[in-house]
């Protein structure tokens, strides 16, 4: 008798919790927004000098200027000069070009005569002119450098 009790127990719990005594509990889907993507940091964010695109030539004195894209910055260092006179008596003067690259933190400087061009973190700076150039104000000379950045092949 008990294990017929048994089995009519279990079947109404089972007739009960199929019939009307389950509850059918929505699930509602889990909306997850898309991922928000970082706008991208510029490197030359927090400089103020002067900018410049690849491919075109500039000057640059004692201000550093920016190189958009590749997002170099050069300085000029120093220039060296060598004079000597000529048969003539005529002096010429040439001057070599210290320019100082900066790619992020890591830096390279580029030794440079008029018309040759040095590699630096894939471009390649070509100097077409170097020259002082006097300020009467301070009373003396500051080195001046036309430059130009390609993409180094």
């Amino acid at each position: 008798m008990k294990t017929q009790h048994f089995v009519i127990l279990f079947f109404w719990f089972c007739l009960s919790a199929c019939a009307g005594g389950a509850q059918v509990i929505e699930r509602k889907p889990v909306i997850t927004p898309p991922p928000v993507e970082a706008a991208p940091v510029d490197p030359l964010a927090g400089f103020k000098g002067a900018r410049h695109n690849p491919n075109e030539v500039f000057q640059i004195q004692n201000n550093p200027v920016a190189i958009v894209g590749p997002s170099l910055i050069l300085r000029i260092v120093r220039v060296d000069w060598v004079t000597s006179e000529n048969g003539r008596g005529d002096v010429e003067k040439e001057g070599t070009a210290h320019i100082l690259v900066e790619a992020g933190d890591d830096t390279k400087t580029l030794r440079l005569e008029v018309g040759e061009d040095r590699g630096a973190f894939g471009w390649r700076v070509h100097l077409s002119k170097v020259d002082d150039v006097y300020r009467a104000g301070q009373g003396d000379y500051i080195p001046q450098a036309e430059l130009k950045v390609t993409k180094d092949n």
